[in-house]
């Protein structure tokens, strides 16, 4: 009968454990109270180390921020559209360098590109690179050849047409105002004035 003595007093143990656990759940300050403590021990002292620094470094403190990675984008793309740029820079300047650019002008409306083109074809001037528009009046022509170039200059055509072709990087004519001069002077005497002014 010991032995059912025994397992009576160990059942009881086991009772008074499980109410005593049971007690310590409901009550919420020893539950709160261990879970900070455990919640302290798992994070490290960030303050501790920084202090190690200051003291190793002679009291400085290096601070590395990083860009906003928005800027570091936009630098990245503006660089690589600047070199883009400069290549084609590099590229148009080549070509101006082995062509011949005419400038033609007009005091009316030029024809439009298909229409240059046919005129063009019809006065047998060849070897266009490119035509580009300025204005409405002025249009940009470029040759690989510096015979067609003066070709275009001297065809009696767009003479007669009331164009002026002139070569780009040679022009001889300079355009300005020039006020406070008699109408009635003639142009021989503005010449002769001009001259003087020069010597």
């Amino acid at each position: 009968m010991e032995s059912g003595e025994d397992e009576d007093g160990n059942d009881i143990e086991i009772l008074l454990n499980c109410e005593k656990d049971y007690d310590e759940s409901l009550d919420p300050k020893i539950t709160r109270v261990e879970i900070h403590k455990e919640s302290e021990k798992k994070t490290p002292e960030k303050r501790k180390e920084r202090e190690d620094d200051l003291n190793d470094e002679d009291d400085f403190i290096t601070v590395n921020r990083r860009k906003n990675k928005i800027l570091i984008r936009s630098n990245s793309a503006g660089s690589q559209n600047q070199l883009r740029v400069d290549s084609e820079k590099k590229d148009d300047e080549m070509n101006n360098l082995a062509s011949f650019e005419v400038c033609v002008t007009s005091l009316e409306n030029l024809p439009k590109q298909m229409a240059f083109a046919r005129l063009l074809r019809c006065e047998n001037i060849k070897n266009v690179t490119r035509i580009k528009y300025k204005s409405v009046n002025k249009v940009l022509i470029q040759f690989q050849e510096k015979e067609d170039a003066t070709k275009l200059m001297e065809c009696q055509k767009f003479k007669d047409m009331g164009w002026r072709c002139q070569l780009l990087n040679e022009m001889t004519l300079s355009y300005g105002v020039v006020k406070g001069v008699d109408l009635e002077l003639k142009e021989k005497d503005i010449m002769e004035y001009w001259n003087a002014v020069q010597r």
